[in-house]
């Protein structure tokens, strides 16, 4: 009997085994093949950008570069917006494709080329799709309403695939290209590790994800009300401490070393006040820790959080203390706040903002509800935030896997109220909004809604390159013969099929919030020790 039941088990997991290597190499494939497709409308844009600026991080060092890009600019208008990890991707990407080996010294079409940026876009999307499945399966097992274990299993595998074979990532990640799939990885492990208690790592990680992508800030916000609208001071304090240790210390070569000269090639020195700084505040959380271990052993762990935190602060205190390098900061983020101050909407996108500029004529001097527009529909993304973070608290008080909601509902209220928006940030929520399969059948309907108009805002400016020519390029290819009519198809639909992700921002707010029947009710149990 036990050899039989040893049998079973070993055929099973040799037959899960084989299907998930079937579907990662088949994704795998879907993204080359994406790539050499959409070749005839790829918005080079972007990849040209981030080879150039890498191949400059090559050349002048990579800490050089912020400080660069400033002293070219005497009005405050930046051709870089990258945060530090995305501009140390694309020197990597330049490294291992250096300029010199290519005919022209510039970013080639080819997939061997570009394929270094490519398999980093694969990797975190593998990590995402793995993400998705733990998350699910997480919060399936702890719900009251599941009666069987494997009906968790299900529910995370097709989440997973959704998210793998999502269509909007093979475009964006593979077509364009783009770096906007980095952002999905880092916000679903954030949820993962602080549902299950694990908040200081929680806080590390969106922070990493965050000097990747920026975008991730918008949302953060819910890390720390979620628990706090629960009550929990201590978690979201857990989870401010390791967000600003982590940041600082992606930051701390620009926080500890100052340029030599003013030319560009500058060797960095390092900023002896800064570093003596720095280690003091090292030092005295070192022998402070120390004495709570002895004394309070039970506030040890407190107390490490506490240092991370003033050595996360006492870093980040060197620049105005000390003379360290901001334009990290005010290039790798603060200038795409102020990037298209003077639009609604960055782009063709299906929004609130988009339908107010493009149908309604609004502009970003008018007014709405006493103040001006643009802090108006701040506004109102804060509330809905604030909604969907008193979602969370309910959800995970009660165990319900309606929680998973409430973390995809800050991406559609970001995308269909903020302004300044690009249409393809729609993909935050299309990716996310796999786990909405939590909900059945309904869940899976409204991500695949998103899916499609992610798709349509994605395609659009990718398409519209070759919209007032009688064909595409790319000689007998599916964009020379359909691509005109899908153009146009896209151009006729938005904005305002923004009006449809109003609704269904407005319905995931609601059903974050409204508490769903439950058979029982117990305090979460988290299934990892808590850190």
């Amino acid at each position: 009997m036990i050899q039989r039941a040893f049998s079973n088990t070993l055929v099973r997991y040799s037959v899960l085994g084989t299907l998930t290597l079937i579907a990662v190499l088949s994704g795998l494939m879907l993204r080359e093949w994406t790539y050499e497709g959409t070749k005839p409308i790829r918005f080079v844009y972007d990849i040209r950008r981030g080879y150039r600026f890498g191949s400059i991080a090559r050349d002048v060092g990579l800490l050089n570069v912020y400080e660069n890009v400033a002293a070219q600019s005497s009005d405050g208008t930046y051709d870089l917006d990258y945060a530090p990890l995305r501009l140390l991707v694309m020197r990597t990407w330049a490294a291992l494709r250096p300029a010199e080996n290519t005919d022209t010294g510039e970013w080639q079409p080819g997939y061997e080329f570009t394929a270094p940026v490519l398999r980093f876009n694969n990797t975190l999307e593998l990590a995402a799709a793995i993400g998705v499945f733990l998350l699910v399966r997480s919060w399936k097992l702890r719900d009251p309403t599941t009666r069987a274990p494997w009906r968790a299993n299900f529910a995370a595998a097709i989440a997973a695939l959704l998210l793998w074979f999502n269509p909007v990532l093979l475009i964006s990640g593979h077509g364009w290209p783009t770096w906007d799939v980095w952002v999905i990885p880092f916000y679903i492990f954030a949820v993962l590790l602080a549902s299950e208690d694990w908040w200081f790592l929680s806080g590390t990680v969106l922070a990493i994800g965050a000097m990747f992508k920026g975008q991730q800030l918008f949302v953060a916000a819910i890390f720390v009300l979620w628990p706090a609208f629960s009550l929990r001071w201590g978690a979201a304090l857990r989870w401010i401490a390791g967000f600003i240790f982590a940041a600082a210390i992606v930051v701390s070569p620009w926080m500890l070393t100052i340029k030599a000269d003013e030319s560009e090639t500058a060797a960095r020195l390092i900023n002896g006040r800064a570093l003596a700084w720095v280690l003091g505040v090292i030092i005295l959380s070192a022998i402070a820790t120390g004495l709570v271990y002895r004394v309070r052993p039970d506030r040890f762990r407190t107390a490490l959080y506490t240092s991370a935190a003033a050595i996360g602060v006492a870093l980040l205190l060197c620049m105005p203390w000390f003379g360290a390098s901001h334009y990290w900061l005010d290039i790798g983020f603060g200038y795409g706040l102020r990037h298209h101050a003077d639009r609604l909407v960055a782009s063709l996108s299906a929004s609130l903002p988009a339908i107010l500029s493009m149908k309604y004529e609004w502009q970003p001097d008018d007014s709405l509800f006493g103040m001006p527009i643009k802090a108006a529909l701040t506004a109102m993304y804060v509330i809905g935030l604030v909604g969907c973070a008193i979602g969370a608290a309910i959800q995970y008080r009660r165990n319900s896997a309606r929680f998973l909601v409430a973390i995809v509902a800050p991406w559609l209220l970001f995308y269909t109220l903020m302004p300044q928006m690009h249409g393809r940030y729609l993909i935050y929520a299309a990716a996310v909004g796999s786990v909405l399969v939590v909900l059945g059948t309904g869940g899976v309907l409204i991500d695949l809604a998103l899916i499609a108009v992610a798709l349509m805002t994605t395609l659009h400016p990718m398409l519209h390159a070759g919209a007032d020519r009688e064909s595409f390029p790319g000689g007998d290819s599916f964009w020379n013969d359909h691509g005109a009519q899908i153009f146009q198809f896209c151009s006729k639909s938005l904005p305002d099929v923004g009006w449809a992700m109003l609704f269904l921002a407005g319905m995931l707010l609601y059903l974050s919030i409204k508490p769903s029947p439950l058979e029982g009710f117990a305090p979460p149990k988290p299934s990892m020790p808590s850190i």
